[in-house]
């Protein structure tokens, strides 16, 4: 798309049907829930050989492909191309966390159960309703924060006792 001066990337984002990366941490992302779209975060939780047992006919050449021009190219990712599912668990950033809730994390190589998990957000509107619903959650809690002076008058005064 040609930069000009009426190309806005929220405006995009914020009227897009369903927002998706693969990208857990992405700001974007974050935007998104906070704009109530329709999110959805694209994961690898498997390993190869757990991909190749389980995944469908289809699935599987895609898997078999990918590694017969790169060797390693499917394995276990949280955040594309580099932050693996332990990575985010050993941080701890969605662990009772509203934020997690607020999207849908979908399998990359889920084949036909992840093209119906969208296909459930495009048009399902029960399945788009409850997701608005946690995020609106999501929102709230944010709106309970203080402001970044407060919290670091908090921080000050927590320091101080």
């Amino acid at each position: 798309m040609e930069r000009g001066p009426c190309w806005n990337v929220e405006a995009l984002l914020l009227g897009a049907d369903l927002a998706i990366t693969e990208n857990k941490l992405s700001i974007s992302m974050g935007k998104a829930v906070c704009g109530l779209q329709t999110c959805a975060v694209l994961t690898n939780s498997a390993r190869l050989l757990e991909l190749i047992d389980n995944a469908n006919e289809r699935v599987r050449a895609i898997l078999l492909a990918m590694e017969s021009v790169r060797l390693g190219s499917v394995y276990q990712f949280a955040v594309f191309p580099s932050v693996t599912p332990q990575d985010i668990e050993t941080i701890g950033l969605y662990r009772d966390n509203r934020l997690a809730n607020a999207f849908r994390e979908l399998e990359v190589f889920g084949g036909d159960e992840t093209r119906d998990a969208l296909r459930r957000l495009l048009f399902d509107s029960a399945e788009r309703d409850a997701l608005r619903s946690r995020q609106e959650s999501y929102v709230d809690g944010v709106g309970l924060l203080p402001d970044c002076v407060q919290a670091l008058y908090n921080l000050r005064d927590g320091a101080r006792s």
